[in-house]
């Protein structure tokens, strides 16, 4: 019975931290490939970040030899996304590169029957119109579409890659899933996981293997399923525990600079715990002494950069305003903001921090 393994959006990089971070995730990818006897491993484009690290020929003999070590069982394809586009100039050609063991789709569609299943690869193209008028030969096994793109019906969000300034992804006819009669629709480009069901078909975005931008909240993960003759069985979800998450955290500032204790004891012993993470600290209040908090602020990021694989700090949200320590409103009004300040942990946290902001902004306004 085909198992398949599900996986998009690894974003590959060729140099510094990020490389080894990448390739972790890849190879712990490949071994659970090999512990649940997967029959195909599906990579839905974005393996590398761009042209330049796709390209990059030490990079690619760690992944060709990372691939090496695959149970002879288990076939790869991959199709290529937007991002192995990025900075390619037009007389170079992905087809190019050798992959070794896998089954590189970048040039154009290719239905291929493959280990008991059909599959139908399409390579990334900013249009997917011409697809409407492809004929797609009877299915004779299960059929796996496999694109990289949004298709709208499973995913309404916004392309947060076109906010980045990137060629984001293509739209997806939806139509494509019926008329390519796919059993499995297995798509790439959406970094958060996502599943509908087009008729009686799974639609389903894995997310990104890794934590590549800001806000990629929650586990990154895979996806497996087994096949049951047209029918895709139950999803299971395999968290990547390489891949480290991305946590956001708020650091209410005082006014002499100084911040909680107990919030940085906090971070601080998560972060021992989660090595892998990228912690991004967001710095709230209004302060008086810049000195001050630039000191704490900076020995306190050395410390978690010793824990974590990735710490970064936002300080959009500090102002410096001077003389209101000793202005009586302003310590009349933080007792009172203390002493409603809600549980960190709920919603109502941050608008506490807003509105105790604001509070102060308007006395400094008064003072003035």
């Amino acid at each position: 019975m085909p198992k398949i393994l599900h996986a998009s959006d690894l974003h590959l990089v060729r140099n510094g931290e990020e490389r080894n971070y990448g390739l972790a995730v890849l190879n712990e990818i490949i071994s659970i490939a090999n512990s649940r006897y997967a029959t195909h491993l599906l990579i839905c484009g974005d393996m590398f970040n761009s042209f330049a690290d796709y390209s990059d020929a030490m990079l690619l003999a760690e992944v060709k030899e990372a691939f090496s070590r695959l149970n002879e069982i288990c076939h790869v394809v991959y199709i290529s996304g937007n991002h192995e586009l990025l900075g390619k100039s037009p007389n170079e050609r992905l087809s190019a590169y050798n992959f070794g063991n896998v089954r590189l789709i970048s040039d154009s569609m290719e239905l291929m029957s493959i280990g008991g299943i059909e599959i139908a690869a399409v390579p990334f193209r900013k249009d997917y119109k011409y697809l409407l008028s492809e004929d797609f030969p009877r299915k004779t096994a299960f059929r796996v579409l496999m694109m990289h793109g949004i298709d709208s019906t499973i995913y309404a969000g916004p392309d947060t890659e076109m906010e980045d300034g990137i060629d984001g992804g293509a739209q997806i006819p939806d139509i494509l899933i019926s008329r390519s009669q796919a059993s499995y629709a297995a798509f790439g480009h959406i970094h958060s996981s996502h599943e509908a069901m087009s008729g009686n078909v799974p639609a389903v975005y894995p997310g990104s293997s890794r934590v590549w931008r800001k806000g990629e909240t929650g586990p990154r993960k895979i996806v497996i399923f087994d096949t049951d003759g047209d029918i895709a069985g139950p999803r299971q979800e395999i968290i990547l525990s390489s891949a480290g998450q991305y946590r956001k955290f708020v650091m209410p500032v005082n006014i002499d600079g100084s911040f909680a204790q107990s919030k940085a004891d906090e971070i601080v012993r998560i972060a021992e715990h989660s090595p892998l993470d990228w912690f991004e600290i967001s710095f709230s209040g209004i302060i008086e002494d810049e000195n001050v908090f630039e000191g704490l602020k900076a020995a306190f990021h050395a410390d978690l950069s010793k824990k974590l694989r990735k710490c970064t700090l936002d300080t959009s949200d500090i102002n410096t305003f001077s003389a209101l320590s000793g202005n009586p409103a302003a310590r009349i009004f933080l007792e009172a903001m203390e002493a409603r300040k809600p549980p960190e942990e709920t919603p109502q946290f941050n608008v506490w921090l807003q509105a105790r902001k604001i509070g102060l902004e308007e006395i400094n306004k008064a003072v003035k």
